[in-house]
Order: structure tokens, then C-alpha cells, then sequence
């Protein structure tokens, strides 16, 4: 019995033989679908002894059956309702029930499961038929005499007078069979031969065993190994190699297991505060004073550090740090370097720098590795975590610890501490409260001489610029092990660029099915040694961003279409290089509320 249906069969044993008397089968009422497995089984015994009566009645019956709970049924004690009913009907017959099981039942579970005859009767299994294509000997000659090539191969086979050519085709292990060509690879040992397919069918059986659902997309050597099987002809290696890397399906949705291109760029050794790195660490849980946000502000000379707790993470309290707390105590560097959030790509962060004439530089999208104060960004997190412990809500007051620890800790880079690259000497600490080792030396027969410490510090910053470069040099050296050297791309040359989707709960999205990769975009200019800006191919003079060389691969394919398209970031337009302009352009500008502003900005970090 199935869910549907029901279906039985009697079969006369003649000694090992069993020969078939009848078969019958028959649908389940709406009722008798509604029945349990072991009623629908036990139904089916009492159905198939009522069909088969008149042979059966008088006589000892084997019945057998997959489902083992009927047994139940012949030995229940004190049944009810029509379970009670046919037990009763039971009765009349000689029966021994037997345990058969379900595939060695073939026959009767096919008759449960019968072919739907009409659309009215509901019925959930259904005979398919399909006719694959197949070509005749013929059909298949005809499509290789379009081939040139091929042609002259049949025709030297065909000529009565077999002469050297047709020997050198043997030799290769051409054949020819019911005047179709085949071939049998010399370097294999597969008694079947390969067909040898002519040029202008070769792109559509790469189709079937490369595009089809059934051939999983696989790469070069796997595609090639799945034709080999069955096909040849010359140069399948390189053809089907081209076909793959234009594939736009593998090119979206596989990783890549080569080296990621771009090798280390070491940065020049600067003055102090010549160069900041700045970044936003957030959001945090809000504390008593409402901050939510760290500011992290780095010296790229001295590693020194500042850390700042902001309210919002907004372009107007990050330029009013910079200005307040960075500019006017330590003096206004030549160069600022963070990422494309949106507080640095600003316009009002854009004037500030214009008319303290500072460098902006912006790393490359999705490319942390180019700002120097993200391994502080790093080195921040776990030092919080310790110090508030299970109240989260106090981080703000930890930070004057944790600053003091960064800048008194001594850097690989440089060997000495931010501190001592600051002011000339090591900041004064508690164990220097407690053991006071200057007393020992404050003394009648101490004579201070400041001199000497003058020419001892001179030294030093040349021996920390000789120690940084040479670390700059282990450091590249280990780091270009793991990578590979550029690609050099023009302006004009078509690419893919890397996503980074985020899967979606709520719109049952995730990120696992969505596309690595996207194109096809154009190359603008050359920003860097291994970065570049990249633009949509029907809005060339619109850039999309600076994107780093790890993240573009050039794309062989001219027809492909973005799937997931990149949205601009980096800079807005440029701004009136007249200062009288840009000082108009700032009172002119309508202030925004507080609240808006801040749910913007703090959607768009995302928890930087």
C-alpha cells in the first residue's frame, strides 16, 4: 500500500517457481487516505483476499508483506471498530502471515503506484517520458564533412588507394566506422574511441559539459577530463582553457587560490606629525555620558597615540578633534591618511584640509591593510575587553590607561618607545614613584651636562631611521612570499572587481550564494603602484572609487553585465578651489538635526 493507492498480486508455487495467477490494484478513496501506515497495510490484505476469494477460500494462504506491524493485527486480542471488522473477516480464511522485505516486494509496490490516466484523479507518481536527441551515422558524417579538416581526413580514408597520408592518420589513431571518424588516443587505454568533433559544433559540447547543471561548472582539467571521455579534436586543451577563464559564472561565483597580486609598499620615514593616520572604532555601548564612538588618532613617525571617545561618529566632531586636540598642540601635519568612511570623504573634512593645505590620502576600498593606525584599531579591542570587564559601559574611562600603556610601549619598528621619540626621554611611570633610581644619582660628585644628551639623541634618529628601514625591508620581504607582483593595467582594460555581500535574514539571502565577484567595469587611472579607479563601462567620468590591485582581475569576457552593482564611494565632487568660495559655501549650507545625522553614519560603519 502507498499513499494512494493499493496493490497486490497472487502467485502459484510450483516447486522453486512462483508463477502469477492475477494482479489488481486499485486507488484509496479520500477516507482511506486519511487511514495510518499499518491500517493502509492491513487494508490492503483484507482487499486483495476479497478480490482474490474465489482462489484462495479453502485453501492454506502465505500471505507476504513488507510492512512487519501486520502481524499485530492476527494476534490482537480485544480489537474495536474495523479493526474488529476484519479480524472477523480474517477468521474464514487458512492465512500465515510473512515478513517480505520491500525489495524483493517489487511487484506488488508497483501496482500501489499506478500511472495517472486522468488530470481529475489526484495521484502523486507519474510515468515521464523523454526522447533524447540522437544522430544517425549520417547526420553525424554530414557535420563533419563541414569541416575542412576533417573532410580531408575522411576523403584520404575513403580513396581506394590508401596511401601515405592515410597511414600517418592510422598511425595517430584515426579510424573510420560506418563512414564516421573517431580516434583512439594512443596515450590511453580506453577500449572506447573518441569522436572527433568539427569546428562548429566544439563550442556547444563544451556547453553541455561545462554550462549544463549536470556538469557543475568545473575548471580546465576537470572539463577536460569529462570530454576526453567521449570527444577530440586538435588544441582541446587551450580551447576549452580560453572557454573556461571566459566563463562569467565562474568568474562571479569561484574563489580563487593564487597568491593575491600586489606586493608590499613600504612608506618613507617622516617627520614627526608630518603623517596621521586616523580611523573610527564603534559603535560601542553607549556610556553615562552618552559616547559611543573612539576616535584613533596615530603619529606615523613616533607611533604615537590619541585616543578621543565621540558622542556620534560624525565628519564635524571628527574635524573638530582634529583641529582642537591634534592641530593646535602638536602643530599641522603635511599629510592625513584614513579610510573612504563617510566622515573622512566628507566636504567638510575635504575644506579643512584644503585650507591647511594638507594631503588627504585615502586607502583603497576594502583594503585596511593600507592605514597604519588599523593594527592600533587591533591592538585596541582585546586591551578593552580586559579593563571593563562585564561593564561595558565603562570604556571611556579606560582609554587614558590604555593610551599610556601604547605610547610607554616600546616598538618593534623603531625600537624605542612613542614617548621617548616624542619628547626626547621615557614618560614617568608608577614603578618610577615607588623606586625613584635619579636619587642615586642626584649627588655632590653629579655634574648634569646637556650636551652629551643632545648629541646621543641626535644619533639615535638616525639609528631609528637606519632600524625602521631595514624592518620595512624584513617586513616586505616576508610579506611578498605570499603574494605576486602586480598585473599592470591600463586605462581602458576591462576587469572584475571583488564584492564583499552580507547575507540577509529577512530577505533569505545569503552571502554563500551571492557573487565574489562582479563586471564588467573599466579601468581609470593609476592611482598607485597597486591601486586603481575603477568606473561603470557606460559612465566612464563618473569613478566608483580607488580599489586595490588584489581586488580587480581583468575579465575576458566583453558581454558581461554587473549583477550586483557597485555603488560610488570616495570623494563627492570637487570643491571651488577659492577659500572666499568654500567659506560662502559653508554658511550657505542648511544645518542638519543630530539624530538623522547619526543613524546615517552609524548604519554605513557598520561596526569599523
Amino acid at each position: 500500500a502507498s499513499n494512494y493507492a493499493l496493490g497486490a498480486v497472487l502467485l502459484q508455487k510450483h516447486g522453486t517457481q512462483e508463477h502469477p495467477v492475477e494482479y489488481a490494484s486499485r486507488l484509496l478513496s479520500s477516507a482511506e487516505r486519511n487511514y495510518s501506515t499499518t491500517e493502509r497495510e492491513a487494508l490492503a490484505v483484507i482487499w486483495a483476499l476479497q478480490k482474490f476469494r474465489g482462489y484462495v477460500e479453502g485453501t492454506e494462504v502465505i500471505i507476504s508483506s513488507d510492512h512487519q506491524p501486520l502481524k499485530w493485527l492476527m494476534s490482537l486480542k480485544s480489537p474495536s471498530g474495523r479493526l474488529a471488522r476484519w479480524a472477523l473477516q480474517l477468521q474464514e480464511f487458512n492465512l500465515k502471515m510473512e515478513y517480505l522485505p520491500g525489495k524483493l516486494n517489487y511487484v506488488a509496490d508497483m501496482l500501489s503506484r499506478p500511472i495517472c490516466q486522468s488530470d481529475e484523479v489526484f495521484c502523486e507518481a507519474s510515468t515521464i517520458s523523454v526522447d533524447f536527441p540522437k544522430k544517425t551515422p549520417n547526420e553525424i558524417r554530414e557535420e563533419q564533412m563541414k569541416d575542412e579538416e576533417l573532410k580531408k581526413i575522411i576523403t584520404c580514408f575513403e580513396d581506394p588507394e590508401k596511401g601515405v597520408d592515410c597511414s600517418n592518420w592510422t598511425q595517430r589513431g584515426y579510424i573510420m566506422n560506418q563512414g564516421v571518424l573517431f580516434r583512439y588516443s594512443p596515450a590511453s587505454d580506453a577500449e572506447e574511441a573518441q569522436l572527433v568533433v568539427p569546428l562548429h559544433e566544439r563550442a556547444q559540447i563544451l556547453k553541455l559539459h561545462h554550462d549544463a547543471p549536470s556538469a557543475g561548472h568545473y575548471g580546465v582539467e576537470g572539463t577536460l577530463n569529462r570530454i576526453n571521455q567521449r570527444y577530440y579534436w586538435t588544441g582541446m586543451r587551450s580551447f576549452i582553457a580560453d572557454y573556461v577563464k571566459s566563463c562569467v559564472e565562474c568568474a562571479r561565483y569561484k574563489a580563487s587560490n593564487q597568491k593575491p597580486c600586489g606586493l608590499l609598499q613600504t612608506p618613507i620615514y617622516s617627520q614627526r606629525f608630518a603623517t596621521l593616520a586616523i580611523d573610527l572604532f564603534g559603535p560601542l555601548p553607549t556610556t553615562k555620558e552618552g559616547k559611543s564612538w573612539v576616535f584613533i588618532v596615530e603619529d606615523c613617525s613616533t607611533k604615537w597615540v590619541e585616543l578621543f571617545s565621540l558622542t556620534t561618529a560624525t565628519a564635524k566632531e571628527c574635524a573638530t578633534v582634529l583641529v582642537e586636540e591634534i592641530f593646535l598642540r602638536y602643530g599641522i601635519p603635511r599629510r592625513i591618511i584614513s579610510d573612504n568612511g563617510t566622515q573622512f570623504v566628507s566636504a567638510v573634512m575635504q575644506q579643512l584640509c584644503f585650507l591647511l593645505k594638507i594631503d588627504q590620502n585615502l586607502t583603497p576600498v576594502y583594503h585596511p591593510q593600507a592605514n597604519p593606525v588599523e593594527r592600533k584599531n587591533r591592538n585596541l579591542k582585546p586591551r578593552l575587553a580586559i579593563l571593563v570587564g562585564q561593564d561595558h559601559t565603562s570604556w571611556a574611562k579606560k582609554l587614558p590607561m590604555i593610551r599610556f600603556a601604547m605610547n610607554s610601549a616600546k616598538c618593534e619598528t623603531t625600537g624605542e618607545t612613542a614617548s621617548f621619540l616624542m619628547f626626547g626621554r621615557e614618560m614617568r611611570t608608577i614603578n618610577d614613584v615607588t623606586s625613584d633610581f635619579r636619587a642615586i644619582v642626584n649627588n655632590d660628585n653629579f655634574v648634569p651636562e646637556i650636551t652629551p644628551y643632545l648629541k646621543r639623541l641626535a644619533n639615535i634618529s638616525n639609528d631609528i631611521r637606519d632600524r625602521v628601514e631595514s624592518k620595512q625591508d624584513q617586513r616586505k620581504t616576508y610579506s611578498d612570499q605570499k603574494r605576486q607582483k602586480s598585473p599592470q593595467y591600463a586605462p581602458g582594460d576591462k576587469v572584475w572587481v571583488t564584492l564583499h555581500p552580507k547575507s540577509n535574514a529577512a530577505k533569505s539571502k545569503s552571502a554563500k550564494f551571492m557573487p565574489k565577484k562582479d563586471g564588467l567595469y573599466i579601468i581609470l587611472i593609476q592611482r598607485s603602484p597597486t591601486s586603481y579607479e575603477v568606473a561603470h563601462v557606460d559612465k566612464p567620468n563618473e569613478p566608483l572609487g580607488q580599489y586595490h590591485v588584489s581586488a580587480l582581475k581583468k575579465c575576458s569576457n566583453e558581454n558581461a553585465v554587473p549583477v550586483a552593482p557597485l555603488r560610488k564611494r570616495g570623494r563627492p565632487n570637487t570643491l571651488d578651489p577659492d577659500p572666499k568660495t568654500l567659506m560662502t559655501l559653508r554658511r550657505s549650507q542648511k544645518p542638519k538635526s543630530a539624530v538623522p545625522s547619526t543613524r546615517r553614519l552609524i548604519g554605513t560603519r557598520g561596526g569599523v
